[in-house]
């Protein structure tokens, strides 16, 4: 069984199908896990996500901190 001590956080920086910016976060065990769980919660929003051109993940396992600014 998998603890909540081996959670990670997983970011993404990249474009949704409309190639609008966007930053995409989840707090998972693996990549997998946390593609879904930012899929789960809006339901048809796995259509909008480009996982292609969105890349890989930054994955985060240490103390970090980051912030975001701007938009339209």
């Amino acid at each position: 069984m998998k603890t909540n001590d081996q959670l990670k956080l997983f970011v993404w920086r990249g474009p949704l199908t409309n190639y609008i910016s966007c930053v995409m976060f989840a707090l998972a065990h693996n990549v997998g896990e946390a593609r879904k769980a930012i899929e789960e919660p809006e339901p048809g929003f796995e259509k909008v996500i480009n996982w292609e051109k969105a890349g890989e993940p930054e994955i985060v396992e240490d103390v970090k901190g980051f912030f975001l600014w701007g938009g339209s």
